[in-house]
């Protein structure tokens, strides 16, 4: 196959995708629990990471997948990383994780749910968002930068 039929191959798909994704951000709550009915989690999974943020907390809500909110987030996330149990090069390593990791983690059991659905990345950031009530922080960070921002956020939530 060419190269030019590739790249209009890509951009039908790209724009089925684009017009799926609108689709499911303008159906009717009744429409909306019909299609997710007929879902799996993996597929749901792959749909929820392009949709907008409204969307996306819409579905969230309709199939009974809440977002954790952790109370004192930034202190425990403090303790973890000053107890050497930081990595940000990756989600989970055993009793080590990035803050993503650690978010879902003390997300406790709905964390892991919406972490199989969704993605650590994202679960993380909505658990951070949802429990700090700030936008989540750079998940790429260094270690050094990350322990940093993590403490100027605890002292933050503090005061």
């Amino acid at each position: 196959m060419s190269t030019i039929k590739l790249i209009d191959q890509f951009r039908a798909s790209s724009a089925l995708h684009a017009a799926a994704l609108n689709k499911i951000a303008s159906m009717d709550d009744a429409t909306l629990d019909r299609a997710l009915a007929q879902v799996d989690d993996a597929t749901l999974g792959r749909a929820l990471a392009r949709v907008d943020d409204a969307t996306l907390g819409r579905v969230l809500a309709r199939v009974d997948m809440p977002v954790p909110v952790v109370a004192d987030l930034d202190a425990r996330m403090l303790a973890a990383a000053e107890s050497g149990n930081l990595d940000m090069g990756k989600w989970h390593c055993g009793t080590t994780h990035c803050r993503a990791g650690w978010a879902v983690v003390f997300g406790g059991d709905d964390g892991a749910r919406l972490e199989q659905v969704i993605g650590t990345e994202m679960a993380g950031r909505l658990i951070y968002e949802a429990s700090t009530g700030r936008i989540a922080p750079n998940f790429y960070a260094s270690n050094d930068a990350a322990i940093a921002d993590i403490r100027a956020c605890a002292a933050l939530a503090a005061s």
